[in-house]
């Protein structure tokens, strides 16, 4: 242990060094840091390996040849080792977890450092592996803390955790639910500085598109409408290594407002979406002309052969808007959405459908599942640890008898059992939303988010957002209500951080207007 003291010393002091993601050979993932709690600290490596954690007080910029990067401060007069030992016997990667209680002194809110550590492991450029670095600073339990705004107002864009720490926001603009802004340009949060800096732009304007983290952690977008409402089959890949953008294989159809999921092979799953999102001049129904559009066919990307291959059948409707989520078996249930329009009081108003399929990736195939007991679109769906799927809020009808009567954001919330085959309740919302956030804990819970509001009277449309926010345990049949919002905000980015807390970015304010700001939300144990 003390050779690797040694070694760990010269490594963290040879210079002053920068990278979040360390060299890939060894892991460290913290939970939440909030106060009146226990932080802990999981460290992954080779089994029987010796390792060595490093605290800094700050960040500095160098990389040293032959061994990787870190991020730690070697002028920091606080430079030293935390805590060493080795990880347990056994075979592959094993863990070592480190608990440390942290007490409700609000004088730690103050508290700022940086966590780092060197494992050995022959595999590793020098025989060592760097793990991501750490930024330890505390907040109050289920509280919101402002960090750095975006470089301008995103809505309807993507936002994907990247495997070195960071979040890579992409395209976007100050679109709404049926006029799509897209733009090209790209930035990435850093977790370590709590700031925004730009990275290479898309070669294609992008609102309303999708994005999936593959297996290699690349990060694919698909399709999309540009800032003149043209909807485009493209699909490109970024690189976070090297900070570039690989165009791949375009789909067979142009497609916004569809679904995208990464299947258990790796490949991936898009389905439904619109082919259009602008009018024809003089056009009396616009919004038929869009989800005039809505798609019932879904197609899969290979990444290894770059190659795209048709669904073997469609599905149970044509899809706007809808929601994928993989199951625990690997199949892949789609939920609701538009399909059209119909006419309310002379009115062209949304048609939806509630209609559920289910796509098998061992035949290629879409199978009827059981309907959804509210149609929707614009709502949220989140595996649960359970392995039911937790679907909330979203744009829904409102009947009376069977007949339309209005069109309102929905504050209900269900659930589907494990096997994909019944519905039941799963509370309500404090509010009707769609368009909110929805992010699975680490606790366990799902945590929502605000979100944007839609109420159609007569021939009135009204828009807004809200700032509720609330959680849902596992199985449980009740949402519990938590500290919202510092103001409404809706149509924006959720994305959990390595370390359990949550990015909430961008969206719109409760006018309307698209919003740059970004929150960080700490959640309760």
């Amino acid at each position: 242990m003390t050779v690797l003291r040694n070694a760990a010393a010269a490594v963290f002091t040879a210079s002053m060094l920068f990278a979040q993601g360390g060299n890939g050979a060894a892991d460290l993932e913290p939970s939440p840091m909030a106060l009146n709690t226990t932080l802990t600290l999981r460290l992954t490596g080779r089994a029987s390996a010796p390792w060595s954690l490093w605290l800094s007080s700050g960040t500095a910029v160098n990389p040293i040849p032959g061994v990787g990067t870190v991020w730690l401060d070697a002028a920091s007069p606080a430079l030293g080792e935390l805590a060493a030992g080795a990880f347990p016997a056994g075979t592959g990667s094993t863990a070592s977890v480190l608990s440390i209680p942290v007490p409700n002194d609000p004088n730690l809110l103050a508290f700022e450092a940086y966590l780092q550590a060197l494992v050995v492991d022959p595999t590793a450029p020098s025989g060592v592996g760097l793990t991501r670095c750490v930024r330890i600073d505390l907040e109050n339990q289920d509280s919101f803390t402002p960090v750095g705004s975006m470089s301008g107002s995103r809505a309807l864009g993507s936002a994907d955790l990247l495997p070195d720490g960071r979040v890579l926001v992409a395209g976007g603009g100050s679109g709404t639910l049926t006029s799509a802004v897209g733009s090209a340009t790209c930035e990435a949060y850093n977790p370590l500085t709590r700031a925004f800096s730009p990275v290479a732009s898309m070669s294609t304007q992008r609102a309303f598109h999708t994005s999936v983290t593959l297996s290699d952690g690349r990060v694919m977008v698909i399709g999309g409408a540009d800032g003149a409402g043209l909807v485009t089959a493209t699909a490109e890949i970024y690189n976070a290594s090297n900070n570039t953008w690989t165009l791949a294989a375009p789909m067979s159809s142009p497609r916004a407002a569809h679904t995208a999921t990464l299947l258990a092979n790796g490949k991936i799953l898009v389905a439904g979406g619109v082919s259009s999102f602008s009018s024809p001049a003089g056009s009396t129904t616009p919004l038929g002309d869009i989800l005039g559009t809505s798609q019932d066919t879904g197609e899969v990307y290979d990444p290894a052969l770059n190659t795209w291959t048709p669904v073997g059948n469609l599905m149970a409707s044509k899809r706007f808007a809808a929601t994928a989520t993989r199951l625990n078996d690997g199949r892949v249930v789609i939920v609701s959405g538009l399909n059209g329009t119909g006419s309310l009081l002379g009115s062209e108003v949304p048609s939806w459908t509630n209609t559920v399929s289910i796509y098998n990736p061992n035949t290629n195939s879409f199978a009827a599942g059981p309907n959804i007991s509210l149609a929707r679109t614009g709502h949220r769906a989140t595996l649960m640890p359970n392995g039911e799927v937790f679907v909330s809020g979203g744009f829904a009808p409102t009947l009376l008898f069977g007949i339309l009567t209005g069109v309102t954001s929905t504050n209900s919330a269900v659930k589907l059992n494990a096997t994909g085959t019944a519905w039941s309740s799963a509370g309500t919302m404090a509010a009707g939303a769609l368009l909110h956030g929805q992010v699975l804990l680490k606790n366990g819970k799902a945590h929502l988010s605000g979100g944007s509001t839609v109420t159609l009277a007569g021939t009135t449309l009204t828009t807004s957002s809200i700032a509720n926010c609330g959680t849902r345990l596992g199985a449980g049949t009740s949402i519990t209500a938590t500290n919202p919002l510092p103001a409404a905000r809706g149509s924006h980015f959720a994305v959990r951080m390595f370390d359990g807390s949550v990015l909430i970015a961008g969206g719109s304010d409760a006018t309307g207007a698209a919003l740059g700001d970004c929150l960080l939300y700490t959640p309760a144990p």
